[in-house]
């Protein structure tokens, strides 16, 4: 079974840069559950199907997992105003390559597989016919679009260039900090549908016959979440009010700082610097690494706002020779200039004919960071100019990202982070106030455990204790049973970096458990309650 959604498109191009944040499909769902005779069987959410894809999801699976649930350049990248159409309901000529820089979010079919007992193994299908007096529900809950899209009306503080010079920014057109930035028509989009797919088992007469007049027993799995606990200290005390049979422990500490949806879209903040919230980073740091064309060298190397030409071929699929003034060091972007500026590409300044030192040293500019000839404002992003006859400049040693490299650091991108680290420092378990193990490093339970019990290492800060040897099948291999425990708690050691000062945590501790969901007169439920 999966969720089926369709994203809409259409706000004006001309005004907005805007992407979905990260895994789309995930952030979307709030929470699901399903429903059978009134009675709640097993209730999911985006975080924990995240996280669950992160243990279990094959190297093979994830690139079309990732197409199903749109974590794709198309949607998480940044839309840009200056990138010419990408397939044009009138226009022949306009690119249809999926690589293709967009001015606008595309409309998108999402597909999100659910989780339940029921959609992970067959043996476990849900028999229908022999609910014959019970309704059987899924019901959804979405997060807001305002959790899901992050569409600001101008990448900079700075909202335009100083008359007559080009990549220099006019002070008189500075926003302060903090002032609100958002796209509000963005924000007016909706879905456009949303359905179910439910993959059935037909079965001949005798088996219907039997399926309806036979009690049947099933041993499903179910997930457990008492809801996320706000932390702002060091040494920490995490109450795990769990019952039944618990197969694992899996828990992440998320900085609110990671997470702050409406600090995203104020001018100058971490989050709009690196293009809005981070619902899907564990870790005790912003990851520096943003989903945006401009990360990799900024619409300057994206020539004519359009790196796929007309034949559907790359403009410049070689790297631009670059000219680098004597003595230069480079780096990603000037220390006055924002993130992924609009034209951070490099812009050459001639001073003697266009602006003077004083007035560069007015607009904030280092001048002693000023050389060559003509001169290079070093704080616009690394200070070459280039012999490509878009870009103009003189020919010398070195090289630039090309079109073509643009695109393939934008695709491997998808999967890297430049984040933080695990935010639990060490942990423990107690269990009726004896230690279930000794204290043990964060990165135990982040790679040692995935290692041993799941199918791969997640990504950092998503931590796992294991009661099962085997805890992805269904035949068990080992639980806890906590409806026998009357005091079990984590024990948490945070980073520095995760509360200091007045910095705040969420911890969410997810467990997974057995119970038996019993089918008879035409009505089910589940044997064990809480």
């Amino acid at each position: 079974m999966g969720n089926n959604a369709v994203f809409a498109s259409g706000y004006p191009a001309s005004s907005v840069y805007a992407r979905w944040l990260d895994y789309p499909g995930e952030q979307l769902i709030a929470q699901v559950e399903v429903e059978i005779g009134g009675q709640r069987i097993d209730r999911q959410y985006g975080d924990w199907m995240h996280i669950w894809n992160q243990l279990t999801m094959t190297a093979e699976q994830q690139r079309g997992y990732f197409k199903m649930i749109g974590n794709t350049t198309q949607l998480t990248f940044i839309t840009d105003p200056s990138f010419s159409d990408v397939d044009g309901p009138c226009d022949s000529l306009a690119p249809r390559q999926v690589c293709a820089p967009r001015n606008a979010l595309p409309e998108t079919t999402l597909y999100v597989p659910l989780q339940f007992w029921f959609c992970t193994n067959p043996g476990l299908a849900l028999p229908l016919i022999a609910l014959q007096y019970h309704e059987v529900k899924i019901n959804l809950d979405l997060r807001p679009i305002d959790e899901c899209l992050w569409a600001v009306t101008s990448l900079s503080c700075n909202t335009g260039s100083a008359s007559g010079v080009p990549g220099v920014m006019d002070p008189a057109k500075q926003l302060a900090p903090g002032s609100t930035v958002s796209a509000t028509i963005a924000y007016n989009q909706s879905l456009v549908a949303a359905s179910l797919y439910v993959d059935y088992v037909f079965l001949d007469t005798d088996e219907r016959r039997r399926f309806a007049q036979n009690p049947h027993e099933y041993l499903i799995t179910q997930l457990q979440f008492t809801g996320d606990e706000s932390v702002g200290s060091s040494s920490n005390k995490i109450k795990l009010n769990f019952n039944h049979p618990v197969k694992e422990l899996i828990w992440v500490v998320q900085p609110d700082q990671n997470v702050d949806y409406c600090s995203s879209l104020l001018c100058d903040t971490t989050l709009f610097r690196v293009l809005g919230a981070q619902p899907f980073n564990y870790t005790d740091a912003i990851d520096a690494l943003p989903n945006a064309i401009h990360a990799f060298g900024g619409p300057n190397e994206v020539t004519d706002g359009n790196y796929i030409d007309t034949n559907g071929l790359f403009q410049d699929a070689g790297a631009d020779d670059t000219y680098i003034p004597a003595g230069f060091t480079g780096y990603w972007h000037g220390p006055n200039e924002v993130y992924n500026e609009p034209g951070f590409g490099g812009p050459s300044v001639p001073v003697s004919s266009q602006i003077d030192s004083a007035q560069l040293a007015a607009l904030g500019f280092d001048t002693t960071k000023i050389t060559g000839n003509p001169y290079i404002v070093q704080n616009y992003g690394n200070p070459y100019t280039t012999k490509h006859p878009n870009h103009g400049g003189n020919p010398g040693p070195g090289s630039s990202v090309s079109d073509a490299g643009t695109f393939v650091l934008s695709e491997t991108s998808l999967d890297m982070h430049c984040w933080g680290q695990n935010p639990v420092v060490v942990a423990k378990l107690q269990l009726n106030g004896q230690d279930r193990f000794s204290e043990r490093e964060g990165s135990y339970f982040s790679w040692v455990q995935p290692y041993q019990a799941h199918t791969r290492c997640p990504d950092e800060g998503i931590n796992v204790y294991s009661f099962a040897l085997r805890p992805e099948e269904h035949q068990p291999s080992g639980t806890c049973n906590f409806s026998r425990i009357d005091n079990a708690t984590l024990q948490l050691v945070l980073s520095n970096a995760t509360v200091e000062g007045t910095k705040t945590a969420k911890v969410r501790v997810y467990a997974t458990n057995y119970n038996v969901l019993r089918i008879m007169s035409g009505m089910g439920g589940l044997a064990y309650s809480n």
